[in-house]
């Protein structure tokens, strides 16, 4: 019957797609377990087979009843760990099965390692964001380890250097960080956890004594200074936002300069929003188009500032201190249509400790000896006191941000061109010449070029993501 015969191909297909998925994937296991520690040369046997098994995972089907079986293979795969306590076999080259027989396995221990100390790489970063998104076994694994730094530091480092990497590897570098921000205990645990020594990459400040939620905080304040100004990409400010608000209810101890940032591009952005709403109201002006955009990120970085204070105001006396030094700025913005709300409460807090230190400042010898103001120590030691006997129902309750990734109906606009481009830059001067101007997948996007033996190309005209929230859809693609 026409029914089997169908799901007979269909078994064949999903067979023959296990089988080549096993080619790359066994030799990208055979190279990272035995190459050296990170700091070793890469392997370009490596290179090239992550780069095939990128291209075959992200291969696009064009037909509506068919799957990328080795796309499907990934996201089913489970840990070789678990699967052998189950009892559940062995597949194919002596690898253990799970119960079900659903799905190969793989180490998730030994495959969270290489991406923690291996070479960081475009490869790597797409592989490791494929299993996040597709992979519910592997992303519960990470959600779960004890020693969150181990993959998020790399991440961050990589994330740091956004001057030197090309802009679709700052996308899966920030689309990995939002992912992870949904989950409230991942956001939560991250903020228990302490840095040893100092932060040696991060060159602006000495980061001495600085938890992991806070520096995940500070890289991407910086990643979203740096793109903010000029507004030239959205897709980079919008991933660090929604991020930013994910992880602010869960946010605790906030270090001084992760405070400072944060409050430091809320008034950049207020400012800058300002001044294009007065050259608005001129009545010869012609209509500013790009109001809307610094408005959303404005009112998102104000409520994210509010949301902290909400929930976690009497562990966080460093955004306080911050909001009092900056506090003119958002006197400002009260009234402000779409901004009132959030900018009514942080001037609550404003008022509230300015008649506190404006009480004791008063008092006769409340000032040290020999000086008529005070030091930055004792006003944050005043503004710690005064935390004692805040009360959270001075601030009115607004709806908690959730942003949640999501990949569009055609997300291999973007990524079978960039999986191409990464195979190209892979094995050019290596295995083989390719005349780039007869590849027609990668020269009919704007941007690509050829620099030295590799590639550089900026696809993210193909690239459509949404982010969901509970204030609505903000869709990259309409902003």
């Amino acid at each position: 019957p026409a029914a089997n015969t169908g799901a007979s191909v269909m078994r064949l297909v999903r067979t023959a797609a296990a089988t080549v998925l096993w080619i790359p994937l066994r030799t990208y296991q055979y190279v990272f377990r035995s190459q050296q520690q990170h700091d070793g040369p890469p392997s370009p046997l490596g290179d090239v087979a992550l780069s095939l098994l990128l291209v075959l995972a992200y291969y696009p089907a064009h037909h509506a009843q068919l799957v990328n079986g080795v796309k499907e293979a990934l996201h089913c795969l489970q840990d070789a760990a678990a699967a052998g306590d189950s009892e559940g076999g062995t597949g194919r080259f002596g690898t253990p099965m799970p119960a079900g027989g659903s799905g190969a396995s793989i180490s998730f221990s030994r495959l969270y390692d290489f991406f923690a100390t291996g070479p960081a790489s475009e490869a790597s970063t797409l592989l490791l964001y494929t299993l996040l998104h597709g992979s519910k076994s592997f992303q519960e694994y990470v959600l779960v380890r004890s020693d969150p730094e181990s993959l998020l530091v790399p991440v961050l480092q990589q994330l740091y250097k956004a001057n030197k990497r090309r802009a679709n590897h700052l996308y899966m570098l920030q689309i990995i960080l939002l992912i992870l921000s949904q989950d409230t205990s991942f956001s939560h645990n991250i903020h228990k956890v302490m840095l040893p020594g100092t932060v040696s990459w991060y060159r602006e400040r000495l980061l001495h004594k600085v938890s992991l939620g806070s520096l995940v905080f500070i890289v991407l304040l910086r990643t979203a200074h740096q793109n903010v100004g000029q507004l030239q990409d959205l897709y980079l400010p919008t991933n660090t936002l929604a991020a930013l608000a994910n992880l602010a209810p869960q946010a605790t101890s906030l270090h001084s300069h992760a405070a400072q940032r944060l409050v430091g591009l809320t008034v950049q952005l207020a400012r800058r929003w300002l001044k294009l709403s007065q050259a608005a109201r001129d009545p010869l002006a012609p209509p500013l188009q790009e109001l809307q955009v610094p408005q959303e990120f404005l009112r998102i970085l104000l409520e994210v500032i509010n949301c902290i204070l909400s929930l976690n105001l009497t562990r966080n006396p460093e955004l306080v201190y911050a909001l009092l030094h900056k506090q003119e700025a958002f006197g400002q913005l009260r009234g402000q249509q779409g901004l009132a709300e959030p900018a009514e409460n942080l001037q609550v807090v404003i008022d509230y400790f300015n008649s506190r230190l404006d009480s004791l400042n008063s008092q006769p010898g409340a000032a040290p000896e020999g000086h008529s103001e005070w030091s930055v120590d004792r006003v944050l030691e005043m503004v710690q006191t005064f935390t004692q006997t805040w009360r959270g129902d001075r601030l009115k309750q607004l709806p908690e941000m959730r942003f949640v990734y999501e990949e569009e109906a055609a997300p291999e606009e973007f990524f079978v061109p960039y999986c191409w481009s990464l195979a190209v830059a892979a094995t050019s001067s290596r295995l083989m010449i390719w005349n780039l101007s007869a590849v027609a997948l990668l020269t009919q996007l704007s941007g690509v070029e050829v620099v030295g033996d590799g590639m550089e190309g900026q696809l993210s005209a193909g690239l459509s993501h949404q982010w969901s929230s509970e204030d609505g859809t903000l869709h990259d693609s309409q902003v």
